[in-house]
């Protein structure tokens, strides 16, 4: 408390976006809003005034009350990559005290999941932790943010465990013939559950990925719009633009969806190889399959990263617990393990091309790469669960 009201009165250049206060204007006529009501969604009164805001953090912490002097001389400490102007473009985390004298920390990872942040959490009488609470679906479907995050982890936690069930069935010598990527009669033990993993669960849940990022300021541009008098359309959810140039992790979910793409080519070409059968050249085959899966596990390496950097406010951690604090974090695991998923599906896909690859160093690639990548995978979809069940927990 001592260092949160130190950090009160101390002075840095690290802040220019200030609220700005509004009154605003409904029909012609002066009017207010009330910065009580839920989800941005105001009603109009004649006797109170609301701040706008330039960034998420403002909203969530001064709740429509104008943003302090002091934070308007920079006594706020912020975490993030690619500082212009004594801030960071991509904002990761935000440490000050309120008027009141009150500290708080907002999180990236925390708003955009829709979870309670660092000042809101009680200590002292936290829940019991629930395993199992995210079964119950109904209750994450409201808000819109909570949902979109639910859909998230439901499409990775059931896609993984079709990719895990197709990977483990590869390392059958009945299923996958003789390894040389022609199928057996039961190949499509394969060639299914994998393309039924990829197009029907890993694309929509991806793709919501870049709705979650594309709207992590739905609240603030809703309040803003409150108070400005409800002037033009109210905002809605953006499926897609406009571009989110300040949220580094838009663009990583933008750059997994299109790595989605080539598994979703790859896997596709795969069950045609092997069901109708589809007589692909040499050529055809590395291109058609081994580059487009190689391409999309190249893809999903490169976003992961950026997630990464999200949850520890680093360039470089993020990738292996260094410290027990990190042990310890959730989302650090999330985030890890979608890491190290997207890594093991590289290692699947590039080692195809070796076509002259032996039965014992293909299930060495099988075992590694895409069996372990599943696993990876389903547990960080098991983890998005768990978060939103959670939204207490570091």
């Amino acid at each position: 408390m001592q260092e949160a009201q130190q950090l009160a009165h101390s002075k840095s250049p690290n802040d220019s976006a200030v609220g700005e206060l509004r009154q605003p204007q409904q029909n012609g006529q002066p009017g207010t809003a009330n910065p009580d009501a839920e989800n941005g969604h105001h009603l109009h009164h004649p006797h109170h005034r609301l701040a706008t805001y330039t960034h998420p953090w403002q909203h969530h912490v001064f709740q429509g009350r104008p943003v302090p002097q002091h934070i308007h001389e920079g006594s706020v400490k912020y975490q993030g990559f690619f500082w212009r102007n004594g801030r960071p473009l991509h904002i990761t985390g935000v440490e000050g005290v309120d008027e009141n004298g009150q500290p708080f920390h907002w999180n990236h990872r925390r708003h955009r999941k829709g979870r309670l942040q660092h000042h809101e959490i009680d200590r002292k009488d936290r829940p019991k932790f629930q395993w199992w609470d995210w079964l119950w679906l109904w209750k994450y479907q409201h808000p819109t943010k909570t949902a979109i995050s639910w859909w998230i982890a439901w499409t990775f936690f059931w896609g993984s465990a079709l990719f895990t069930f197709g990977s483990a069935g590869s390392l059958s010598h009945k299923v996958f013939d003789d390894g040389t990527h022609r199928g057996s009669e039961f190949d499509w033990l394969i060639g299914y559950p994998n393309v039924f993993a990829a197009c029907f669960f890993f694309y929509p849940g991806v793709w919501l990925l870049v709705v979650e990022n594309a709207n992590t300021d739905i609240e603030m541009r809703r309040h803003n719009w409150e108070a400005e008098g409800r002037q033009g359309k109210k905002p809605g959810y953006r499926i897609l633009w406009p571009v989110k140039i300040d949220n580094m992790l838009w663009w990583a979910a933008l750059l997994m969806f299109i790595g989605a793409t080539g598994f979703n080519i790859s896997n596709m070409a795969l069950v045609l190889l092997g069901d109708v059968p589809l007589d692909l050249s040499t050529s055809q085959e590395e291109w058609w399959i081994f580059f487009s899966i190689t391409f999309g596990a190249s893809c999903f390496v490169v976003a992961s990263i950026p997630f990464c950097m999200d949850g520890t406010h680093s360039w470089w951690r993020g990738y292996f617990p260094l410290t027990m604090r990190e042990v310890k974090s959730l989302p650090f695991w999330i985030n890890a393990w979608q890491l190290w998923g997207s890594i093991g599906f590289l290692i699947s896909g590039a080692a195809q091309y070796d076509l002259n690859i032996t039965w014992p160093n293909n299930v060495i690639q099988l075992i590694f790469g895409s069996l372990i990548g599943s696993i990876w995978f389903w547990l960080n979809g098991y983890g998005l669960y768990l978060e939103l069940a959670n939204p207490h927990i570091d």
